[in-house]
């Protein structure tokens, strides 16, 4: 659908991450990374990114993507120690219109 192709546009000209771990395509497969991982000064710092389904812009791309659960979503890649390493703490940060 449109709104796929507007974010997929985005994410091409976009200078930044585009992350989300749960908004998915019609098959479910994430569109984007879930996180990132950063070391900066010694410290490694992980960026999860979660798409809220009540955004502003968010019904112009129904049809094309979904937002899964995000508290489901979340918890999958926080229990996922694959991606910690021993002593890594987790620091909630939210951002968006609702935080």
């Amino acid at each position: 659908g449109q709104g796929l192709a507007v974010l997929q546009a985005l994410e091409g000209e976009a200078t930044f991450a585009l992350l989300s771990c749960n908004l998915v395509d019609k098959e479910g497969h994430l569109l984007f990374e879930p996180y990132l991982m950063l070391e900066r000064a010694g410290l490694r710092i992980g960026i999860l990114g979660v798409s809220d389904p009540s955004i502003p812009g968010m019904d112009a791309v129904q049809g094309s993507v979904a937002v899964t659960d995000t508290v489901s979503a979340l918890g999958g890649y926080i229990a996922d120690s694959s991606a910690w390493r021993e002593g890594d703490q987790l620091r909630p940060a939210p951002a968006g219109p609702r935080w």
